[in-house]
């Protein structure tokens, strides 16, 4: 499981929380309808900021590494193997508000974490997320001044999660949103980690020789 995940998210139900007059609100303000549209917001902005790297007190919480292997070909024609880093490659990726909105129409008006129902369509509107036409954008190079490539990003096994999640729930009892948050965690990590990046046709260039190869890229979250 991700504790950085875990923790992002916590924090920003345990700012509203605290800061909430609870007195007058039978089980706490993520139990009272109209905290429901908020509730979206905190989790969808707690796995925003950890995808993206976007939380100054966690970061970094993901790394991703590329490799590029091919042919290196002079002007006069003669090639040779050539095999190089890519220390930028840039992500094209959803947006927050479409993460809220994806939640928001898959989960409907439901908020109890505690069951099937919620969890499956929690966990597939996070999949449809995920999965809007995200790419790998190959950009600069170590030895490669000139790089060009894209390949889509895709995260297969995030849509069945939402069983698994809902049967730990079952298992562990949780008693608070803090235990609730870090099993939802555990499986949004796992659905996280099983990103799938094809190799990526990749073309280049090192001065006046060009470049033609393949890019493995791996996209680890920690």
């Amino acid at each position: 499981m991700s504790i950085i995940l875990k923790n992002i998210i916590v924090d920003k139900f345990k700012e509203i929380n605290d800061n909430t007059d609870q007195e007058n609100q039978e089980g706490g303000w993520f139990e009272v309808e109209d905290t429901i549209d908020k509730s979206f917001e905190l989790l969808a902005t707690g796995i925003f900021e950890y995808i993206t790297n976007s939380n100054k007190t966690y970061f970094p919480s993901s790394t991703i590494v590329s490799t590029s292997v091919g042919v290196l070909v002079t002007p006069a024609g003669v090639s040779s193997p050539l095999s190089d880093v890519i220390i930028t490659t840039d992500v094209s990726m959803g947006s927050l508000e479409a993460l809220i909105s994806a939640l928001k129409c898959a989960v409907g008006a439901s908020t109890d974490l505690t069951t099937l129902e919620y969890m499956q369509k929690f966990f597939e509107g996070l999949s449809a997320w995920l999965n809007m036409g995200w790419l790998a954008n190959i950009v600069q190079g170590t030895v490669l001044t000139t790089v060009t490539g894209a390949g889509p990003i895709l995260f297969p096994v995030m849509s069945t999660l939402g069983g698994p999640c809902f049967l730990s729930m079952q298992s562990e009892t949780p008693l608070s949103y803090e235990e609730s948050h870090e099993i939802m965690a555990k499986y949004i990590h796992q659905g996280l980690l099983a990103n799938v990046i094809a190799p990526i046709p990749t073309i280049g260039a090192v001065g006046p020789s060009s470049f033609t190869g393949m890019t493995t890229t791996l996209w680890t979250f920690i």
